[in-house]
């Protein structure tokens, strides 16, 4: 009879693979947001720990500040739920054509890039003790 009990235990796993429970949820008392804590929450109601609605009462949060969080998480990851983060995110739905963005980190699995395959590119170290 145990072997058909099945737990019921719901989780997410955060981007450094740690995983998030609904006991280490942000406190619903919480007065400063962080780009974490903001995460914490959106990945909670993509995860099925809590309903955003719940999220949304929890924390007072209004449906509209909760979905740009998401939206701003789905694009950008955790640096897009800083306040910075909110403002390029402005800048970009204004099609600012000056906004410099973050070049994406290279795989570890992709090739090099062919710019560094140039001869030129790299210089002999210079030795510490000038030899």
């Amino acid at each position: 009879m145990a072997h058909d009990l099945k737990p019921t235990f719901k989780y997410a796993r955060r981007p450094d693979g740690t995983l998030l429970t609904p006991g280490n949820l942000p406190p619903a008392s919480l007065r400063r947001w962080v780009m974490r804590h903001k995460a914490d929450v959106v990945m909670a109601v993509g995860g099925g720990i809590i309903t955003m609605e719940a999220a949304c009462e929890r924390y007072g949060l209004t449906r509209e500040e909760f979905l740009s969080w998401k939206k701003a998480f789905e694009h950008f990851g955790t640096r897009g739920l800083s306040v910075r983060g909110g403002q390029q995110m402005q800048k970009i739905r204004k099609g600012d054509k000056n906004l410099k963005r973050q070049p994406e980190p290279a795989a570890a699995d992709s090739p090099p890039s062919s710019s560094r395959d140039e001869p030129g590119q790299y210089t002999r170290p210079k030795l510490a003790h000038g030899r």
